[in-house]
């Protein structure tokens, strides 16, 4: 894992980095799109919307993408994210011009900008949080229904189903290392997020739910330590909200602190791409894959 990120990131384009608790959105604050017709020039504040729409769309249908479509160290789409002009950035500004038809955010996107938003009605589609497979498939035919696609949609439903199928067999029976995710900050993965599922999917067993950790939340140095992690996963990548990249601190094989544990003694100090960890499109298939190399080995196969 696409994996773990800074508190901070992308809480503006809805990735995994947003793992600090925050109340639900106001309901009233979102404009209702038009349910009887299809939205043709649609905008995507939101880079779990920016990989669905390139996987559903013809290119000239969109007319801006999210800021954060264009890293290819977070986007699953930054080469074709590049034939599509417009960015949807955090003001206003950048929207009007577009007149879409729909702009795609995510729960926590745009919140400031709303209100405005919604009295020079622009219609708002709000993707659901994702804490599951089953809520990616959600996120997948909301905006398939919305751009006109429900077939496509479906298309792409199956293929991500039939990837874990797969891995399902291909795991059935083996052991389960014990793992430990940690990203920036020390924050990590406990029950409830997509990353428990990805890991559980991939036959690992999550060593922050072991230690009683729901949602994303920090993890003591010593508390992981004493857990013994017989893999620990890990990742550099920082970047503020509007997708610049930060300082990055030295890497987390590098550090003595985790030189006596298990993991480190056995070669087992993972680092896995921001993309894989962060995305909570399809592509969120692609992380179980990796998973299963990293943990099973070479009876895995790459797709």
């Amino acid at each position: 894992m696409r994996l773990v990120a800074t508190a901070c990131l992308l809480i503006a384009m809805g990735s995994i980095g947003a793992w600090a608790s925050r109340p639900s959105p106001d309901p009233s604050t979102t404009a209702a799109s038009d349910a009887t017709r299809p939205a043709h020039r649609v905008a995507s504040a939101s880079l779990t919307a920016d990989e669905i729409l390139l996987a559903l769309l013809p290119p000239h249908r969109i007319v801006a993408l999210g800021a954060f479509s264009d890293d290819p160290a977070v986007s699953h789409v930054a080469d074709r994210a590049r034939v599509i002009a417009g960015r949807v950035r955090r003001d206003p500004e950048s929207v009007l011009p577009l007149a879409p038809d729909a702009l795609f955010v995510d729960p926590f996107g745009l919140l400031a900008s709303r209100p405005l938003l919604n009295r020079l009605r622009v219609p708002l589609i709000e993707l659901p949080p994702v804490h599951s497979f089953e809520d990616v498939e959600r996120c997948i035919r909301l905006v398939g229904a919305a751009v006109g696609r429900e077939r496509q949609a479906e298309g792409l439903v199956e293929t991500m189903q039939r990837r874990l199928d797969a891995v399902a067999r291909r795991v059935h029976g083996r052991p389960r290392p014990r793992v430990l995710l940690l990203g920036p900050g020390g924050y990590t993965a406990g029950a409830g997020t997509l990353f428990d599922e990805q890991l559980r999917r991939a036959a690992g067993h999550n060593l922050a739910v072991e230690a009683g950790l729901r949602g994303h939340a920090r993890i003591a140095p010593e508390r992981a330590l004493a857990l013994d992690p017989e893999v620990i996963l890990y990742t550099e990548y920082r970047a503020d909200a509007l997708a610049r990249p930060v300082e990055p601190r030295p890497a987390l094989a590098d550090d003595p602190l985790w030189a006596g544990t298990r993991a480190a003694r056995h070669g087992r100090l993972v680092r896995v791409e921001p993309r894989e960890l962060m995305t909570t499109s399809h592509h969120a298939v692609a992380l179980v894959e990796s998973l299963e190399r990293v943990l099973h080995g070479p009876s895995a196969v790459s797709h």
